[in-house]
């Protein structure tokens, strides 16, 4: 809820930051490792689980259909709608701003830049293993919202000169 109030809502409204702020600092537990009979298992934080909901959501009407699909005189044509691309990627933006801007993510490469505001940094053994791979799976899930803006920028700029002439030739 803290990640698709975060995303699509007004946070310059003090009472919805602080929402959204306390959401994401305070509820959904910690990530964890537990042994079973099969090895290990990394149970994610709800942060986090929240995260690959949303993102799934937002993908879904697009992410099994068909890019292009045949046109008149064997053509291909862009098989979406680009009002419907340009609507999910302009949310997917809000939703990567965000990410940037309110949810604090450790930076891989600089460890000294630590920005994360939960028990992290008393972690030791186990522990500290299920937050560094929660934090390499946040790093991979906001890699994939830059691919996929990208990739809707690409079909769109395909779409405005002209996919099928392009293709025909």
């Amino acid at each position: 809820m803290g990640v698709t109030l975060g995303s699509q809502g007004d946070l310059k409204q003090g009472d919805l930051a602080s929402a959204v702020s306390h959401i994401l600092t305070a509820a959904g537990g910690f990530p964890s490792l537990s042994e079973n009979p099969s090895g290990r298992t990394i149970t994610y934080s709800a942060r986090h689980d929240g995260l690959v909901l949303t993102i799934a959501r937002l993908l879904r009407p697009i992410w099994s259909a068909n890019v292009t699909a045949m046109a008149v005189g064997g053509r291909q044509m862009l098989n979406i709608p680009t009002g419907r691309l340009q609507a999910i990627q302009a949310v997917l933006q809000k939703l990567r701003s965000f990410l940037e801007q309110y949810v604090p993510l450790r930076r891989l490469e600089n460890s000294l830049s630590v920005r994360n505001p939960f028990p992290r940094h008393v972690a030791q053994g186990d522990a500290k293993l299920a937050w560094d791979q929660e934090e390499l799976s946040l790093s991979a899930l906001q890699a994939l919202l830059k691919n996929v803006i990208e990739a809707i920028s690409f079909l769109d700029l395909l779409d405005k000169y002209k996919l099928a002439d392009i293709v025909a030739k």
